[in-house]
């Protein structure tokens, strides 16, 4: 906001955090200085001779604001009761008329929600769905079924797909809300990234010690980390302590985007001993195997060559019949689009057909649709998705650009350079 000065902008921000208006501080303050009400501001920058008088003298100003009439667009009512918090969350000694005077402004100008607003989009945009959207996870019902089989039959199973094809959703919304319903499972979860003994070492203890707090996991975590890195505690041991304290229980642990062990973790020889250490946790020969243990693993599709250059790896593998997640058939795509949105809001005719034909069944195309999705919630009018907002946003090809063209332009040059880089660097990598 070019009418405050840094330290000013430093105090309103912190102020506005709790704004009940809008989602960030950040947005909220722009807001302001895009709104009519800015020409407060200017008033007050005229004569300001310190910090304490800004506030003094925008107190006195907002003393004077006329009440907003009704027909008035509630963007100005929004910036007037931003700039009410403000005061009212303000360090200022106020006196006992002033603040009951601001509270009535603010109660007068409040701009309420619609009820539609209240309802969470129920869209994941870039994300994967997560246990807890199981109610919004719809068209991979005869996959997860597949999943579920294969995960009580077989010690290894890998979920391989192309990127964007879903592996993680099937996973965490799919397979493991089902196995917690059973009740004698015990799920734990993580990825390699650069130090896959610690990721693992990170879940075991999970299990192992559920008694520790979170400042205390991380340091057994590194400690079970090098046990099974450098000292030759195995995962069937640890695995084993486990079931010992919990009878009748069942372990599974996913390794979500396994591809990081060969794009992250740049210590080959580390990489080697992890890889070993699973195998002998799930050694084909039901005799020399772990009971009641099974690991789970997502897998980019074009990582499987590193996969097949590890011979112990692939006849693991090839016990489970799990097939490969493929495209999902239009009939799914059709109950990824329409359900999540049944009894909530309507789609124009011949909206789902149209969509279905941008996404053509590519795999990959899944974040781009969720993401497509969402961008038509926000959009909805009146409870409906329509095609004149469809085809403003690009459709599914072009909404996340369009998008992303939009926050780009909104960036200083200092910024846009910034990001340019960051895209590079990533590109690159």
């Amino acid at each position: 906001m070019n009418l405050l000065k840094p330290e000013e902008q430093r105090k309103l921000k912190e102020i506005l955090a709790n704004s009940s208006q809008l989602k960030t501080a950040d947005s909220r303050i722009d807001f302001i200085g895009a709104s009519p009400l800015s020409s407060f501001l200017n008033l007050i920058r005229t004569d300001q001779r310190d910090f304490n008088g800004f506030f003094n003298h925008l107190i006195t100003e907002i003393s004077k604001v006329r009440p907003i009439k009704d027909n008035e667009s509630s963007e100005e009512k929004l910036a007037l009761v931003i700039l009410l918090e403000y005061f009212i969350h303000s360090e200022q000694n106020l006196s006992p008329e002033d603040e009951e005077f601001i509270k009535y402004l603010i109660q007068k100008n409040q701009t309420k929600k619609s009820d539609e607003d209240k309802i969470d989009c129920p869209y994941q945009g870039l994300s994967a769905f997560t246990e807890q959207d199981e109610h919004l996870f719809f068209g991979r019902d005869k996959f997860v079924e597949q999943l579920v089989e294969a995960v009580k039959k077989y010690p290894l199973v890998p979920v391989i797909g192309a990127s964007g094809s879903g592996k993680s959703s099937v996973v965490f919304a799919g397979l493991i809300p089902r196995l917690r319903a059973e009740g004698t499972w015990l799920i734990q979860s993580f990825r390699p990234q650069s130090q896959p003994f610690y990721g693992l070492a990170s879940a075991l203890v999970r299990l192992l010690k559920p008694e520790l707090d979170e400042i205390q996991q991380p340091g057994r975590a590194a400690e079970l980390a090098d046990e099974m890195n450098q000292d030759g505690l195995m995962i069937s041991q640890v695995v084993a302590s486990i079931l010992d304290r919990n009878p009748g229980k069942r372990i599974l642990l996913v390794i979500d985007q396994f591809e990081e062990l060969y794009s992250l973790c740049r210590d080959e020889k580390e990489r080697q001993r992890f890889l070993d250490q699973l195998l002998s946790a799930v050694e084909v020969a039901p005799a020399q195997r772990t009971p009641n243990f099974t690991f789970v693993f997502t897998l980019r599709a074009d990582f499987y060559g590193y996969v097949l250059s590890y011979r112990g790896l692939v006849d693991a593998l090839e016990k489970s019949t799990l097939p490969p997640l493929g495209p999902m058939s239009p009939q799914e795509l059709q109950e990824t689009i329409e359900k999540p949105v049944e009894n909530l809001v309507e789609l124009e005719s011949g909206l789902t057909e149209r969509i279905l034909g941008d996404v053509a069944a590519e795999p990959g195309n899944l974040p781009l649709l969720e993401f497509a999705l969402t961008r038509l919630w926000q959009t909805r009018q009146q409870g409906k998705f329509t095609h004149a907002a469809y085809l403003e946003m690009g459709g599914v090809k072009q909404a996340l650009a369009k998008q992303a063209n939009t926050i780009y332009n909104k960036l200083s040059w200092t910024e846009q350079e910034q990001a340019q880089r960051i895209f590079v660097q990533i590109a690159g990598n």
